[in-house]
């Protein structure tokens, strides 16, 4: 269950930038997209960063790394 909650995480992400033609989205956007709230969403983005599949600072927005963007396709 972790590897698919993972993949949809890394795949919102991408959508959500490609759709918004940017590089970082913010966890605003993501929490809505998902359709989750904020502190799942805060927790899920701590094991990623720890899992180096994405660039994220608190209040900061989120990037995926190179890793992050291969295991998105």
């Amino acid at each position: 269950m972790i590897n698919k909650t993972r993949e949809d995480y890394l795949r919102a992400i991408y959508h959500l930038a490609e759709e918004q033609h940017k590089s970082q989205v913010d966890s605003v956007d993501l929490c809505k997209y998902l359709n989750l709230s904020k502190p799942s969403v805060s927790e899920m983005l701590k094991k990623l960063k720890q899992s180096r599949l994405i660039e994220h600072a608190s209040y900061k927005k989120i990037r995926l790394t190179k890793k992050g963007r291969q295991e998105s396709i």
